[in-house]
């Protein structure tokens, strides 16, 4: 879903967050739920678990104090830690290269 032009950009969003507007993460949250979670099922094919990941990347996102970087876009550097959360995970339960 594009974001139409009047509205803040994903990184404008992080940056208002990272200063206690609450309101930015309720629109990054809500711009990006569906695509994410949809993501990780794809990834695991597994519900329970893509509900698990995607809270613990969210949560991940928050503790964070570290932004996208170089040109990737909020999107790409959200879908990332989720899929590091995914693979630290598999690998915590001893699964082995899930993804290749």
């Amino acid at each position: 879903m594009a974001v139409p032009d009047d509205s803040p950009s994903d990184e404008s969003l992080l940056a208002r967050y990272r200063t206690g507007d609450a309101a930015a993460f309720e629109a990054l949250y809500s711009r990006h739920r569906h695509r994410l979670y949809r993501f990780l099922v794809s990834l695991c094919n597994k519900a329970e678990l893509a509900e698990e990941i995607y809270q613990d990347t969210w949560l991940s996102l928050i503790r964070s104090t570290t932004q996208p970087q170089g040109r990737a876009s909020f999107r790409t550097w959200l879908f990332q830690i989720a899929r590091n959360r995914l693979i630290d995970h598999w690998r915590k339960h001893g699964i082995h290269n899930p993804l290749h």
